[in-house]
């Protein structure tokens, strides 16, 4: 895997006209490489699959491919108009993020169905390449074409968490790998870096989280915990204008079929109504949706956690609510 790695990276940087062909067949390689390794059984202490996917997947070793992607992409950001090969460069970026998420989408869901410590590695390295076509999409030296291409590429690979199942096994093996902050984060990016399309596939995959993993018992307490993120979306622009939005939809997904129990929704109320009443800034707060909180008119965001509380379980309105030391 780490030839594929480096080849990858040669093939990005390489002067050749097109490269389309060449992208695709090492598209197909790594694909093949993967799912032959996905079908070793892997340990859980071994942790075989992630290990020896690393050079091209992994986020924290250095020299990996996507810790030199993070580096040209500062450069090609930081290039100046007149920099020619780096806008060969953007352009052999955008070549190679075509139809990246059919390999994404196909080891991803492989690795679920095995129940491999290769699904963080997966679910990671796609919210890592979907910010950095988004971030690439907003270089000063991207055309309009480059740009759309590859806004479109990053929105593309963001929405094959969308294919995960919804039974109660695979949700809460996907929940241990933090997927509500991992959607959280990529859409906050998309936000701050004026991406409408990826904000919106985002936000709608964030709403579809918490329906299809929150009508389960999973333990992670799902529903609650992604409404929290989402009224801090929401509010992060300060454009009161979207609340309705989300108000309407989370509306419409409880009157769908599958929709959580009462007593889920009841429980994810509290939840917020919890929050709600315990506002108060960490100096060092950890998690992120909680740390972006922190940066909100606490009015605001009071006032939504409370309205959201009720769309859910109007019921548990009235009850008396003791807040939680969430410290």
């Amino acid at each position: 895997m780490e030839q594929l790695a480096n080849l990858t990276f040669g093939l990005i940087r390489t002067d050749a006209h097109d490269i389309r062909f060449a992208a695709k067949r090492l598209r197909e390689h790594i694909e093949l490489i993967g799912q032959i390794f996905l079908g070793v059984p892997d340990a859980s202490r071994a942790n075989i699959h992630s290990s020896y996917l690393a050079p091209y997947y992994s986020l924290t070793k250095t020299d990996s491919l996507g810790d030199k992607l993070i580096q040209l992409s500062n450069a090609l950001i930081d290039a100046g108009m007149d920099d020619k090969v780096a806008r060969r460069i953007l352009k052999n970026i955008r070549t190679w993020s075509d139809e990246l998420y059919r390999t994404a989408k196909t080891l991803l869901l492989l690795a679920i169905e095995k129940k491999s410590q290769f699904t963080f590695d997966s679910l990671h390295w796609i919210a890592h390449v979907t910010k950095l076509l988004v971030a690439l999409a907003r270089a000063p030296i991207a055309d309009e074409q480059t740009r759309t291409a590859l806004e479109k590429n990053a929105n593309w690979l963001i929405s094959v968490i969308s294919w995960i199942p919804g039974d109660k096994e695979t949700t809460q093996f996907v929940e241990s790998f933090s997927m509500i902050e991992l959607l959280f984060e990529a859409t906050l990016d998309a936000i701050d870096r004026a991406s409408p399309l990826v904000t919106k596939s985002g936000s709608d995959l964030l709403i579809g989280w918490a329906f299809k993993a929150g009508r389960h018992e999973t333990g992670w307490g799902t529903l609650g915990r992604t409404m929290i993120a989402l009224v801090v979306l929401v509010l992060w622009k300060d454009e009161l204008q979207l609340v309705p939005g989300l108000k309407s939809e989370v509306a419409k997904k409880l009157n769908e079929p599958d929709t959580p129990k009462q007593e889920v929704r009841d429980r994810a109320a509290r939840q917020l109504r919890e929050r709600a009443a315990s506002l108060r800034p960490r100096e060092f707060e950890l998690d992120t949706v909680l740390h972006a909180m922190n940066q909100i008119e606490r009015g605001k965001v009071h006032v939504l956690l409370t309205e959201m509380a009720d769309i859910l379980s109007p019921g548990t309105a009235t009850e008396r609510i003791s807040p939680h030391d969430f410290d």
